[in-house]
């Protein structure tokens, strides 16, 4: 399954990359720092699944997952 990460935290996004790495069924196919990249990148990639970090989104959360669908 592939796989969208997205928190404004360097660390805490390449640490859940890290702990998604050992499962062979999932494919982290981008990182994003904040909602707008989120929304900007979904154009380029096709994820099953955004793991998202709603308390820091810096956009209303609704056209995250209008723009996902």
């Amino acid at each position: 399954m592939k796989v969208v990460v997205v928190d404004d935290q360097k660390l805490v996004r390449e640490g859940i990359v890290t702990l998604l790495q050992f499962n062979e069924e999932v494919e982290v196919i981008a990182q994003y720092d904040n909602g707008q990249t989120l929304l900007d990148g979904l154009s380029e990639v096709s994820p099953d699944i955004i793991l998202l970090d709603l308390i820091h989104a810096n956009y209303e959360r609704y056209r995250y997952f209008e723009a996902a669908k």
